[in-house]
């Protein structure tokens, strides 16, 4: 989608100069500010909507809003487990975008359909995953937000993880 913006040429020229220093392209930088934009707007509402909420109902059930350093790991290392249709990883998003509805998967699916499509034992698909809901230690990086049974994309990720949805699950 073609969006454009009018804005004072000082601003965009060193913005460029910026991006050069960086080695960095335009349309990342923007969809990463973007993303940061929305999340510090949600994290805003969530806030305000927790005063209003039932005492019953925590932000615990609200998806969680996570930062484009939240989840670097998965950023990083997402294209090439698009690349390596067997390597663990790649199951378990394989088997999320198999699994989805509107956007969220089961965890229990997901388990199903990775056992019954890999040699891998459910040992494995729970570790993995596991490290996929995190971007701390020795993690594989922050792919995943787990609610529950309820599994989702983590915001900063979906755009790439989209994009590269045919590369994990071709029959989309």
């Amino acid at each position: 989608m073609l969006v454009t913006y009018d804005l004072p040429n000082p601003l965009v020229e060193r913005f460029r100069m910026a991006l050069d220093f960086a080695h960095e392209r335009e349309q990342d930088v923007i969809q990463q500010f973007l993303l940061q934009y929305i999340q510090q707007a949600f994290t805003q509402e969530l806030a305000s909507l927790a005063h209003y909420a039932p005492a019953s109902q925590s932000l615990a059930s609200y998806p969680s809003v996570n930062t484009a350093d939240d989840c670097a790991k998965a950023l990083r290392r997402l294209p090439s487990w698009a690349n390596r249709p067997r390597q663990i990883n790649h199951q378990i998003i394989r088997a999320f975008f198999a699994c989805e509805r509107d956007g969220v998967a089961s965890r229990e699916q997901m388990r199903r359909f990775f056992m019954q499509n890999t040699s891998h034992t459910q040992a494995q698909f729970d570790y993995n995953f596991t490290n996929m809901c995190t971007e701390s230690g020795n993690s594989h990086g922050k792919l995943f937000d787990a609610f529950d049974d309820r599994i989702l994309l983590a915001t900063p990720v979906e755009p790439l993880a989209r994009s590269l949805q045919t590369q994990f699950y071709p029959g989309i």
